[in-house]
């Protein structure tokens, strides 16, 4: 009975706490330099130095990139995680498992290569800051070693919004180039597919 308690408390406490949504500033700006300030103003995404100083973050990826959609929008099609299979082209199958309230939880099995792993995530809401964050379910075998994350959303001159996003993933069991598509270069082609998605109000869908 002991051993069951402390699970369920252990469970709880993985889910609940992943790590604090950074900080980046009142307009999001913080930690950019103007150069590469300049960078997103011409519409491209940027890979930065991480934006806080808390130990759990630092190995996340750290991304900013300008969708042209005001800021109520993106918050409205990015926080809509069940809707991620219709532009992200990794992912082949996506299960909702529980919907509602600050809190989801999905199961994805995405493929990288000739590499298919499935995992389930619980993504927690925090629409007062126009941000969420996300993390492996730790109560499901999943064949990811590590995933965490998390979008922030700031407006960014009239009708945009710029997004801070990070990311970080450890795979079991596959070759260090195989898990490589999951960082840097598959950020990269997973956030040109969110532009395209957001910038297009939810109408663009990716090809498989």
């Amino acid at each position: 009975m002991k051993k069951a308690v402390f699970s369920i408390i252990l469970i709880l406490l993985c889910g609940s706490v992943l790590f604090a949504l950074p900080e980046f500033g009142a307009d999001g700006m913080g930690g950019l330099t103007a150069e590469q300030k300049k960078q997103l103003e011409a519409g491209k995404a940027v890979f930065t130095s991480k934006g806080s100083v808390a130990t759990s973050e630092s190995e996340l990826i750290y991304v900013a990139i300008v969708f042209n959609r005001p800021v109520e929008e993106t918050w409205r099609l990015i926080s809509r995680t069940e809707d991620q299979d219709r532009y992200l082209s990794d992912i082949d199958e996506l299960k909702i498992i529980r919907k509602g309230g600050a809190s989801d939880n999905l199961q994805f099995t995405v493929s990288a290569g000739p590499f298919s792993k499935t995992y389930r995530v619980i993504h927690r809401f925090s629409p007062e800051k126009k941000g969420f964050k996300w993390g492996l379910d730790p109560s499901f075998d999943n064949e990811l070693q590590k995933l965490t994350g998390f979008w922030r959303f700031y407006p960014f001159g009239e009708g945009k919004t710029l997004a801070r996003y990070g990311s970080n993933v450890s795979i079991r069991g596959v070759p260090t180039w195989v898990e490589s598509l999951f960082k840097k270069k598959g950020i990269n082609q997973a956030l040109g597919q969110v532009k395209k998605y957001v910038d297009s109000g939810g109408t663009w869908r990716c090809s498989r």
